[in-house]
């Protein structure tokens, strides 16, 4: 298994020739552990991730590093942490360190972790800076000691790579006499008087200091260079350049913007570059500040980057602001506000939306101010942005007596309303909403009234008024509104007992959360998707669905769907009957669940699966542990369902009265309405009862859906002397088998073997066994020794 790290440049890592899939604080921990050959130690990795109060985090991350394919061969996670692959920084180092210089400038394309950074507060900043200072010492010794083999040879190569080191170290005088030599090497002594005069005018700039007599004597001058005429192309340049001093555009930019031959540009950037600090001090007259502005602007209007960037479109409206054209620059503002959105950038959508208020020159264009703050809050969940906006868009809609702003006033003081816990006034602003878009006969419009009211009538608990409201909103040509709809629409057929229109709603949403690549949203989904696939008993579809959101989990670094999904696969697996499986997978949920409300919910499986495996006394302290934790959070309904699988280990292991305690806690079960806990609890009585009138008791009204009920069914039949349908039972064990749906498999094939031998069939009865053995044995692949030998010992009881 062959792991390559990259972390010069954009960091990337591979395995097996394979981009790994990977996302979040635990791939940013394998290329940390990377960038330390000789180890990185467990504590330090924490601190530098996660600050003080990292150790859960740190031991969640190498969790899922774990479970990267063939991690085992490359992953040491002791306490010194370190990878074994090709890492590019440690082959740069080497190349440095050898003088192999060609090499190792090949090898660094670009600085160490480009683009990546904290959000929270760690020493991880800090440690990067430093290691990029290092790297980057490193880069220029390379530079340096390339520049100067191959001068005589390849002066023009040499010069590219003093270049380059000049980006580096702008100020490096020595730079600068490297590159002055090859220029007068290769015979352009033009180029290098251009070169020295805008190094002078930096190192006066940045020093206050002039160049040293070395550097004057390379390029064969001993006085500065006197100043000369400026050309009438040249003063418009420098006029432009110094109104807007941020921008560095080519001379093609420039041309357009001073309506001159491109020609005639790259001649007067020349001419400035040359003069150097010899150019005279400019005051550039209002009147033409606000025509270059204005001339700026519409050249950027032009460039192609504009109409992808929200920072180009920030600068558009920055230049037609101070060309005093408000109504275009909070135009730009808002087109700029609306492309940050789009990327997430909300705090540059934030600033560019208000900036579009102060400037909107009519009530349309304050209207659009308003309703683009809006979008960022609802975004945001800022409900005190969201409130002031929709307050603003009723007064300003009632002011110019203008529907569609009252609409999107309404609209939004709905949506505020439902979040803020007051459903039945959201029902009353969306229903106002909805007249106003009917009055006004545009269809999106009514679509969206219906999504908001549809959410205000769900949180109220109507739920038929709620499902009408979400199927007229899924008519709407907006996804997003489309996909809240389409899984309302499938968590009201769930509430409802409609699982099978629960299903179709989810696979909606599902299709629409994939096409917007909406990646958190479609993690949700699947987990809604698999539970509901689950109760239905299609196991294989749950898996799918969980199996997809802990890659999802896993892509995103998301440690609390990552537990969940896993979780959740854990009890499909048990659900299935595969031991081996649902164990391995329930250590990783305890392990990753640690310091989590949801670690109760993993003790609680894990005991359960004990306790299948005949481990008594584990499960019982497990069980402990998780009633608990259930106890400490509140929750009435798993404690008390955990009550009940305590009361059925004790009738595994024999105790006195166990029988009666697990009636008692079913009654309980039943009597809270605790439905699927209810179940889950009387299947696992029936297929330990051997009193056929309690077995009978606990089969009353179950769905016979899953195997193992239809396997009670059978145990009962038997335990009543009714004769068993030896073919029908068969075909449907075999099918099971086939699914991998182990449950009760082996029990299932004990039966069939007695119906045999009571009929004579011997022969096909020692088949059955044989069956019975085989899928024990198919059902424990994976499963640890300890727990292994405790269920085969308790097999030859």
């Amino acid at each position: 298994m062959l792991l390559e790290v990259n972390l010069l440049g954009r960091p990337e890592a591979f395995l097996n020739g394979d981009s790994l899939r990977l996302g979040g604080k635990p791939l940013l921990l394998l290329y940390l552990i990377a960038a330390h050959p000789n180890g990185l130690p467990r504590q330090r990795a924490s601190s530098l991730l996660w600050g003080d109060e990292g150790t859960q985090s740190l031991r969640q991350a190498l969790v899922v590093l774990r479970r990267l394919e063939g991690a085992s061969d490359w992953l040491t996670d002791g306490e010194l942490l370190r990878v074994s692959g090709a890492v590019d920084v440690s082959a740069f180092e080497e190349a440095v360190s050898d003088k192999d210089y060609a090499r190792a400038i090949t090898l660094h394309r670009g600085a160490l972790l480009e683009g990546v950074q904290m959000r929270t507060a760690t020493d991880f900043q800090d440690w990067l800076g430093v290691e990029r200072v290092r790297l980057q010492e490193r880069l220029l010794e390379a530079l340096r000691g390339r520049s100067a083999e191959i001068a005589q040879t390849e002066p023009l190569e040499a010069l590219g790579l003093v270049e380059r080191w000049q980006i580096i170290d702008s100020l490096s005088e020595e730079a600068l006499q490297s590159a002055l030599r090859l220029e007068l090497r290769l015979g352009r002594r033009d180029a290098a008087r251009r070169r020295f005069h805008a190094f002078r005018c930096l190192l006066r700039d940045e020093l206050g200091a002039d160049v040293l007599p070395e550097t004057l004597s390379v390029i064969g001058l001993n006085t500065s260079a006197h100043s000369v005429p400026i050309s009438s192309s040249a003063l418009r340049l420098m006029h432009a350049q110094r109104v807007a001093p941020e921008l560095t555009m080519d001379a093609a930019f420039w041309a357009a913007v001073l309506e001159l031959e491109a020609f005639t540009v790259v001649e007067a950037l020349i001419e400035l570059e040359v003069q150097g600090s010899e150019l005279p001090a400019l005051e550039t007259p209002q009147s033409l500040r606000i025509l270059l502005h204005q001339r700026i602007a519409l050249t950027l209007e032009t460039r192609p980057e504009t109409l992808e960037s929200f920072e180009a479109q920030a600068l558009v409206a920055m230049h037609w602001q101070r060309a005093q054209n408000h109504s275009l620059a909070c135009l730009w503002w808002l087109r700029s506000s609306v492309a940050a959105q789009r990327t997430r950038a909300f705090d540059a959508a934030l600033l560019a939306a208000y900036r579009a208020l102060w400037l909107s020159a009519d009530d349309l264009q304050r209207r659009d101010a308003l309703l683009s703050l809006s979008q960022i809050a609802d975004a945001r969940n800022d409900l005190e942005l969201l409130h002031v906006t929709a307050t603003e868009l009723l007064r300003l809609g009632g002011v110019i007596q203008d529907d569609l702003t009252l609409f999107h006033g309404y609209l939004r003081r709905a949506g505020t309303l439902v979040r803020s816990g007051q459903a039945a006034n959201a029902v009353e602003n969306a229903l106002e909403a909805l007249g106003i878009a009917q009055r006004l006969e545009q269809p999106e419009l009514i679509a969206q009234a219906h999504g908001t009211l549809g959410t205000a009538q769900l949180a109220m608990g109507q739920l038929e008024p709620a499902r009408s409201a979400f199927e007229l909103a899924l008519t709407s040509s907006d996804l997003s509104l489309q996909l809240r709809a389409s899984a309302n629409l499938g968590s009201i057929a769930g509430m409802t007992g409609n699982l099978e229109s629960a299903l179709t709603h989810f696979d909606a949403a599902l299709t629409v959360a994939r096409a917007t690549q909406n990646f958190a949203v479609t993690g949700a989904i699947l987990f809604n998707l698999g539970a509901t696939a689950e109760k239905l008993h299609r196991l294989e579809r749950a898996e799918r669905g969980f199996r997809e959101a802990v890659s999802i989990a896993q892509t995103l670094g998301n440690a609390a769907m990552l537990l969940q999904g896993t979780l959740a696969l854990a009890k499909i697996h048990a659900g299935r009957g595969r031991w081996g499986t649902a164990f391995n997978t329930a250590s990783e949920a305890l392990e990753l669940a640690q310091g989590s409300p949801l670690l109760a919910q993993a003790q609680y499986l894990l005991g359960e699966l004990e306790a299948r495996l005949c481990r008594f006394e584990v499960a019982a302290e497990l069980y402990a542990a998780a009633l608990e934790g259930f106890k400490t959070s509140g929750n009435a309904r798993l404690a008390l369902s955990l009550e009940a699988s305590q009361a059925l280990l004790a009738l595994q292991r024999g105790e006195d009265g166990a029988e009666g305690r697990v009636k008692a806690k079913l009654e309980l079960l039943q009597a809270a309405g605790h439905v699927d806990q209810f179940d889950h609890a009387r299947l696992e009585y029936a297929l330990l009862a051997s009193d056929a009138a309690a077995l009978r008791l606990a089969l009353e009204g179950l769905s016979d859906a899953p195997v193992a009920v239809r396997v009670a069914q059978c145990k009962l039949m038997r335990l009543e002397g009714q004769a068993l349908d030896v073919d029908k039972l068969e075909a449907l064990l075999e099918a099971a088998f086939n699914a991998e749906n182990y449950a009760e498999l082996p029990l299932g094939y004990e039966l069939l073997a007695h119906e045999l031998e009571a009929s004579g069939d011997e022969a096909r009865a020692a088949q059955m066994r044989e069956r019975a053995n085989a899928v024990n044995l198919e059902r424990l692949v994976g499963l640890p020794k300890l727990q292994r030998a405790a269920y085969l010992t308790s097999l030859e009881r």
